[in-house]
């Protein structure tokens, strides 16, 4: 049986002044402009926003226990502003899955049951519940970084979660890798979405691994397939020259500078883990995007093998490969020492600080979490210790090595 609405708008009045003890959450009246960038009321770093799920008991009988086991979206309601938007609703993480009694994370699709439907355009939130990231801040931070230099990433907001009147804590609002996300960062939004880890890569017997997140698939996965070939064919000598044949060179290098700067241990550079690749038909180009950054700004990575000896695994194949060309190395630092600069220009520490004021006392209304207030405010310190120590400890490796 369904959940009257009269008591859903009780629910809704009554978290809009809960969420955050009116700390942050609830005092921005956010609304997206005419001329605004489609979403981008979403992603500002000075706002959390408040969110309300609501759904019936046939909804939360339909959740999974264990992560994998959804197979259909339940029907959801999103409150925001004290205005409604039935969507589809799943759970989601694979080592972050958490069931709907703990802090569990969502994917919302508000197209799911109705043809065109959005959320002022957007069609699908993701709402990270950040359980792997102890600071709450590694993963806001790092797309930061890639945005700042120019790169191709998701962009990351915040925002307080209640479900049927109880308090989830704060989330990390990401955008949702979709076609949405591809219209908006290439000019050829026909090509293929490809998510990478879970062992998959640019290696033969490891391409069927990739997970197809939008558009259609080529016959055979003919592109990636291409792909593969062609580096196979590379040697160090002429390394530079094939993947500049297939990827903007600058864009990539750029791409792997940023996570060896933020000491991302568990990214496609030093575990072959959380990215993307997009294949733009026109011009026929691939284009490599970082994905769930929530071990950022944790490992001190040696720019010329950042291999985690605490979680041993193998690099991704093309950084592999780049670390045998005496020229893809020479210009990969050279990007590293354009982050490091940037980094200062742009105040990432700034930026992280004032990160951590907005959702300070937010930390102490997350009563789901896994990380107590002290263990989650503990971890800040070490993000900010890490960030202040990056520039001169990264510059000493680079020096070493000359």
């Amino acid at each position: 049986m369904r959940r009257p609405l009269a008591l859903l708008t009780l629910f809704a009045a009554h978290w809009l002044t809960a969420c955050g003890q009116g700390a942050v959450c609830g005092q921005s009246q956010v609304e997206p402009g005419p001329d605004e960038e489609l979403g981008a009321f979403l992603y500002q770093h000075d706002t959390v926003l408040d969110l309300q799920i609501l759904m019936d008991a046939e909804a939360l009988e339909g959740l999974p226990e264990a992560t994998g086991e959804q197979i259909d979206d339940v029907h959801a309601t999103v409150v925001f502003e004290g205005q409604e938007w039935a969507g589809g609703l799943r759970l989601k993480g694979d080592s972050s899955f958490r069931k709907i009694d703990k802090k569990a994370a969502f994917k919302i699709d508000f197209g799911e049951f109705e043809t065109g439907h959005t959320f002022y355009g957007v069609r699908r939130l993701t709402l990270n519940n950040m359980v792997q990231d102890e600071s709450m801040l590694s993963e806001n931070l790092a797309y930061w970084l890639h945005a700042a230099m120019g790169g191709v990433a998701p962009r990351q907001g915040y925002a307080c979660v209640r479900v049927n009147g109880d308090d989830y804590g704060l989330y990390g609002l990401v955008e949702t890798m979709d076609e949405q996300f591809v219209q908006r960062h290439f000019d050829d939004p026909s090509g293929v979405l490809y998510e990478g880890g879970k062992g998959a890569d640019i290696r033969q017997g490891r391409m069927e691994l990739f997970e197809i997140e939008d558009a259609g698939v080529p016959e055979g996965r003919g592109d990636i397939v291409a792909l593969t070939e062609a580096m196979d064919a590379a040697t160090p000598e002429t390394f530079m020259d094939v993947l500049g044949d297939h990827f903007v060179l600058d864009e990539l290098l750029r791409t792997w500078a940023v996570e060896l700067y933020a000491g991302n241990i568990d990214s496609y550079i030093t575990r072959s883990n959380n990215f993307l690749l997009y294949h733009q038909p026109v011009p026929n180009t691939w284009t490599m995007i970082p994905w769930d950054e929530d071990q950022a700004f944790q490992g001190d990575l040696d720019p010329y093998d950042p291999y985690d000896a605490e979680v041993p695994a193998e690099h991704g194949r093309l950084f592999e490969d780049c670390l045998a060309s005496d020229a893809c190395v020479e210009a990969l630092i050279g990007h590293i020492e354009d982050v490091i600069l940037l980094a200062e220009d742009e105040g990432l520490l700034e930026h992280a600080l004032d990160q951590r004021a907005m959702i300070f006392d937010l930390i102490r209304s997350d009563p789901r979490s896994d990380c107590s207030r002290h263990c989650a405010r503990s971890a800040q310190r070490q993000a900010l210790s890490f960030i202040r120590q990056r520039p001169d400890s990264i510059q000493q490796r680079l020096e070493a090595a000359r």
